[in-house]
């Protein structure tokens, strides 16, 4: 039979990606992940389809499209001539390790291809983007705090950051408030709830 021998491929088998990011980028990261408690790969998997999905970032990178795409909705025209991607982004840095679904490989995979470059570059590009775009990081410490916080502390929370915000003529994001409460240690017994419950009934 034409089946033995042969493996079958699970269709959510995940892909494996090693993008080499620059060091502040990789320290950023790497301090989202220190104060959620969450692995350095989901961060890098939520920020990178976060640029993914955003029109703003695909927009901005669509000057370096070496050839037409349709991507979503929208149809990028390339031009041969445009600057390398690789020449204007990034540097040498540090090696991370993400698993993306399939599904998101693809889509990396066709921005790789309108970008002339591989979609491990690609990846950290994205990557780059997406971790000095304050909605995209401010969305995922948002989501975390949703699954970590009742939705009282969430509301009591969003309270103190208008009032930072409105008073201090400051612009702190959900990040500079979870960073301020869970500061450089954060013991692992200490659940994230009993911390902001305690900063509330304090303030």
């Amino acid at each position: 039979m034409s089946g033995i021998g042969h493996r079958k491929v699970r269709s959510d088998k995940k892909r494996e990606v090693k993008p080499r990011l620059p060091i502040e980028t990789k320290e950023a990261i790497y301090r989202i992940s220190h104060i959620t408690h969450m692995p350095v790969k989901d961060v890098c998997e939520y920020l990178t389809t976060f640029a993914l999905r955003n029109l703003q970032i695909i927009d901005s990178l669509s000057k370096y499209f070496k050839r037409s795409i349709r991507f979503n909705t929208t149809y990028f025209l390339g031009d041969i001539n445009v600057p390398t991607v690789h020449k204007r982004l990034g540097i040498p840095g540090e090696l991370v390790t993400i698993k993306f679904k399939s599904a998101d490989y693809e889509t990396i995979s066709t921005l790789a291809y309108a970008l002339d470059c591989t979609p491990t570059r690609t990846t950290a590009i994205l990557l780059e983007l997406a971790a000095t775009n304050i909605q995209a990081v401010n969305q995922y410490v948002y989501e975390y705090l949703i699954e970590e916080l009742s939705e009282s502390q969430i509301s009591e929370l969003r309270k103190v950051l208008s009032h930072v915000n409105r008073y201090n003529n400051d612009n702190s994001s959900w990040l500079s408030i979870l960073s301020a409460l869970v500061g450089d240690v954060r013991p692992a017994t200490r659940k994230l709830q009993e911390i902001v419950e305690e900063f509330l009934s304090d303030n």
